[in-house]
């Protein structure tokens, strides 16, 4: 062993040494993985506890803890290959190595890292293999202040580490202790705050840190048992927030003390959300100590504590547990009513406006700087990381709690602003300017829309917005903005109120938008705001969507255009066809936008949002975008384009498809459509000449695996769609793209593994079927029957693409449904095995039969299927005979299923497209009659006992079912 701590020590040596320290490392990582581990990690220990050099020690401990990290399932790792169980000896004897050195004291460089390796052995070895763990963490009076943390630490890192589901005994044995364990820490809290207050040590307060985060990782991570018993474990947290509180308040502004008011405040927050009916007897105390907080000089404020102190009264007041109803407390919902003063509410508001919501002048600078980043930046604030964003988040939620209170004073505060009456601070260099009040003012009453009924508006405020949109000052923008957003959030509430007219408002802000004064005047981010779905913006929709789409001409910023498409759907999604007289402008906006941005870093997010926008536009058009089409196909055919690996493609395949399902039918719809009635076939053919340029486009797609599914889509959508066009032009390229899809059937890594693109692919099949069959051509179809005959008798059965033999076995029933003759056709020739006429058929029936139906539980499956079987009992053939048992039997089950009542709407099953197609297949057509009368015709042909006499006891209920299908003559 000494030679070994020799040879360590000598390494050691050169790891500090930077021309040698990867090699160095190396070999000792080498060791850890050595027949000599064990002794290897003793010795680390070894170093730790007696080396007079620190180097090493603090080296050994952190190549201990990683040596800890997990290896597999136990972190004791292995030996040679072999692994080392937790009940070696040797770790027994480093267990006990460890315990021995935490109650030494160490530099608090080295202390950490055998914590972590403490807590990460804790993982797997204790309970069951470090049962005295924890008493020894916290049955040891009259230690050192240092030894004392190092143990508090150990436990804090034992509760830090995620407790895993399989390691319920570690959380039972925490449970269990977390009694002991929390009157220790709240003892060492208790002696640490003492020492702190009479010495300012820094070590009483790193030992107050840690007895802080034992006593609340003990509630936050639930580790209080259950029942009665849970009354006592409060008791103990109201005796630690007499201490804490009365610490933190004095202790805010003191930089060493920073993190300890984060964690306090943190904590508040986290326990109201996860316990609030246990939080009710604390939440006054937290509710005094989060308004003390903000009452302190917030720039002496850690800024993690003012988030959570602003942030904790959004939460209180946004909590069933202390609102008026059935999930209310009554003595949370008394103290939050006595707490909410009058007085402190409004205070409370004006500490959130005055120190945290006015604008800066930094912010000014900036927004002069940049105003649409400033903007979009501003956009992208969350107030968990941001002051402002918190106090807004708080202040919309008073706002929502006391409005009766707050609007009318926010409204005063407006109009002393607007009088010269300055109650917040001014912008530095501009004496006498009221824009940072006018601007919170208007932020705060843009969120109280609910309340406007019986304030002066049209006489009052509206008087004072327009004054302020016009105003020539450049800085007025950030004014203009928050106007925006006031008419925004109005003008739902304000079009009920007769009396007010909007017309002034809205007239300045277009006048701004659209070149009578400087662009530059108006905010692009917020014109966006005007494009919500209001009906009292209808009269200016014209002027709404020019000033936007020229907007989008002017801008600059990719977010800022973004937004402003998202505004241009706005209008389309909300006024519909309203937008049609203005499709022209909108074209001629996104066509200019999306050439610009071809080639552009960025450019595809930016023709995503166009495409979007487009989409938007056709679906509101109706047959109205016919005349637009080849405008989008030159988008389709740009993206689409041989050799473009666009990021894009996905997008314009949908387009594509959108375009496609959107184009005239070519028999007569079922609905009406909005803007213009069906067009006549010659238009049709136009319309389909225009998506035809685009489809040579298809069959290199088809190679693209990341678009595969919406490419089959459109294929789908193609043939659906324009069926006699469509086969005449691309009939033989379908066929071969089918059968190459069925080909690669039972390859889990091929395409026709994925469910929903051979479901794809297998509804283009029944289409063609139905379609064809009317035609008299199924012939066309013989290699793909033939296909799906192969895929249903495959030998190589996998469970996992059963659903291939299935929904093969259903389309081949639709097949026999639409012709029988046609069907038992395909078994006349000879197979690949040699096998044809009977032979085949009856090969085919007993898979079909026996290793198919059994696995058919979709109700459509097991309808076809049943009926393609009734269908066969109408021939006369000895190996129909030969099956009719297991027949009967799918049958009778298929009955129990419900799956032959009357089907009353079949076609929410198909999109609009297919069931133009759909609603002539025989599957659709029959009736539970078809099965019923072919029963009874069996049971008089064979005798109901002699049909039935085959079928196992077993079956006798299945049989119930089967017999009242029958009339009661043949029964």
């Amino acid at each position: 062993m000494c030679d070994l701590r020799q040879h360590v020590e000598e390494i050691l040596q050169r790891v500090h040494d930077p021309a040698r320290s990867v090699d160095a490392t190396q070999v000792l990582e080498r060791l850890g993985e050595s027949a000599d581990r064990l002794n290897y990690l003793y010795t680390l220990l070894m170093v730790i506890g007696t080396s007079p050099s620190f180097d090493y020690r603090l080296a050994s401990a952190i190549l201990f803890k990683n040596q800890m990290k997990p290896r597999g399932q136990l972190h004791w790792g292995s030996s040679e290959g072999t692994s080392i169980p937790p009940d070696h000896p040797q770790c027994a004897t480093i267990r006990s190595i460890l315990l021995q050195l935490l109650n030494t004291p160490l530099d608090t460089r080295i202390s950490p890292h055998l914590d972590i390796a403490i807590s990460l052995m804790s993982t797997h070895d204790y309970p069951h293999h470090w049962k005295e763990l924890l008493p020894h963490l916290i049955s040891q009076p009259g230690l050192d202040v240092i030894i004392i943390r190092q143990h508090v630490d150990v436990m804090v890192s034992m509760m830090e580490e995620p407790i895993l589901s399989y390691q319920k005994d570690k959380r039972e044995a925490l449970i269990s202790a977390s009694w002991d364990l929390v009157n220790f820490s709240q003892m060492q809290l208790n002696k640490s705050l003492s020492l702190y207050k009479a010495e300012g040590s820094s070590v009483a307060l790193s030992l107050f840190r840690s007895s802080q985060s034992a006593i609340q990782l003990v509630f936050q991570r639930d580790l209080i048992p259950e029942g009665e018993g849970r009354v006592r474990y409060l008791n103990v947290l109201s005796q630690y927030l007499e201490g804490m509180i009365p610490f933190i308040t004095e202790a805010l502004e003191k930089e060493d003390c920073s993190d300890i008011c984060d964690s306090f405040c943190k904590f508040a927050l986290d326990f109201q959300s996860s316990s609030p009916d246990e939080f009710v007897p604390f939440v006054q105390n937290f509710l005094e100590f989060s308004f003390s907080v903000l009452l302190h000089d917030e720039t002496e404020i850690p800024e993690d504590s003012l988030i959570s102190s602003i942030h904790f009264f959004h939460q209180v007041l946004d909590s069933p547990a202390y609102r008026g109803g059935p999930h209310s407390s009554s003595q949370g919902q008394a103290i939050v009513q006595n707490f909410f003063s009058s007085e402190t509410t409004s205070s409370l508001a004006s500490i959130l406006i005055s120190k945290f919501m006015v604008i800066t002048s930094d912010e000014i600078s900036s927004w002069g700087e940049n105003s649409e980043k400033f903007a979009n930046d501003e956009l992208q604030r969350d107030w968990s990381s941001d002051v402002k964003s918190a106090a807004q988040l708080t202040f919309s939620t008073l706002m929502s709690n006391f409005a009766t209170l707050l609007v009318p004073f926010v409204t005063s505060l407006l109009e002393n602003s607007l009088k010269g009456v300055r109650k917040f601070t001014e912008i530095p260099d501009a004496p006498g300017d009221d824009i940072v009040e006018k601007e919170a003012c208007y932020w705060c009453l843009s969120n109280s829309p609910d309340q406007l009924n019986g304030l002066p508006i049209e006489d009052g405020l509206l008087p004072h917005l327009l004054a302020d949109i016009q105003r020539p000052d450049t800085r007025y923008k950030i004014v203009r903005r928050r106007i925006c957003q006031v008419i925004a959030s109005w003008a739902p509430v304000v079009a009920k109120f007769r009396f007010v007219n909007l017309k002034p408002i809205v007239d300045s802000l277009l006048t701004l938008s659209t070149g009578t004064r400087s662009t530059t005047l108006f905010d692009d981010d917020y014109a966006i705001r005007l494009s919500d779905p209001l009906e009292a913006f209808i009269p200016y929709l014209g002027p709404i969507v020019k000033a936007i789409t020229d907007l989008i001409t002017a801008s600059k910023e990719a977010n800022t255009i973004q937004h402003l498409f998202s505004a241009v759907n706005g209008c389309v999604r909300a006024f519909r066809a309203q937008i049609v007289p203005f499709t022209e402008g909108i074209l001629t906006c996104t066509g200019n936008m999306w050439k610009s941005q071809e080639g552009r870093e960025g450019g595809e997010i930016m023709q995503a949002s166009i495409i979007t926008c487009w989409k938007n536009l056709i679906e509101v058009l109706g047959l109205g975008s016919v005349v637009y089409y080849s405008f989008f196909i030159e988008a389709v055919m740009q993206v689409t384009g041989k050799g473009k690996q666009s990021q894009l493609r996905e997008d314009v395949l949908q387009l594509w498809l959108t375009l496609i399902t959107g184009a005239p039918l070519t028999f007569k719809p079922d609905r009406e459509f909005s803007v213009e009635p069906p067009r006549e076939v010659n238009e049709i053919s136009e319309t389909y000449d225009a998506l035809d340029r685009a489809f040579p486009r298809i069959s290199q797609l088809m190679e693209d695996e990341t678009v595969l599914p919406v490419t089959l889509d459109v294929l789908s959508a193609y043939f659906f769609r324009y069926p006699s066009l469509f086969l005449a032009a691309h009939g033989e390229f379908l066929l071969v793209i089918l059968s190459k899809f069925l080909e690669s059937t039972g390859n889990p890594q091929s395409p026709s593994a994925d469910i929903k693109m051979y479901r794809t692919i297998l509804k283009i099949i029944d289409g063609l079927t139905v379609y064809l069959g009317q035609k008299n051509q199924l012939s066309i179809l013989d290699s793909i029957y033939t296909a799906l005959i192969t895929i249903v008798m495959r030998s190589d059965w996998d469970e996992t693409l059963e659903f291939q033999e299935i929904h093969a076995a259903t389309s081949l029933s639709r097949l026999c449904l639409m012709s029988q003759a046609h069907f038992l056709s395909l078994f006349s020739r000879p197979s690949q095995g040699g096998a044809s006429g009977s032979d085949l058929l009856n090969l085919y029936l007993e898979h079909w039969l026996n290793r198919i139906a059994p696995c058919v539980f979709e109700m459509d499956a097991l309808r076809i299927q049943g009926f393609a079987f009734t269908s066969l009992l109408y021939i006369t053939s000895s190996v129909i005979a030969n099956h009719i048992v297991e027949i009967l039997q799918f049958l009778a089950y298929s009955h129990s299923q419900h799956a032959f009542d009357a089907d009353t709407k079949p076609s929410e099953r198909f999109s609009e497209l297919e069931w133009e197609i759909f609603k002539y297949d025989p599957a659709i057509v029959l009736s539970p009659s078809f099965v019923s009368t072919r029963l009874n015709d069996v049971f008089v042909n064979y005798g109901a006992a002699q049909a039935l006499q085959a079928i196992p006891m077993e079956s006798s209920q299945l049989i119930t079912h089967l017999m009242s299908m029958a009339s009661p003559s043949a029964r």
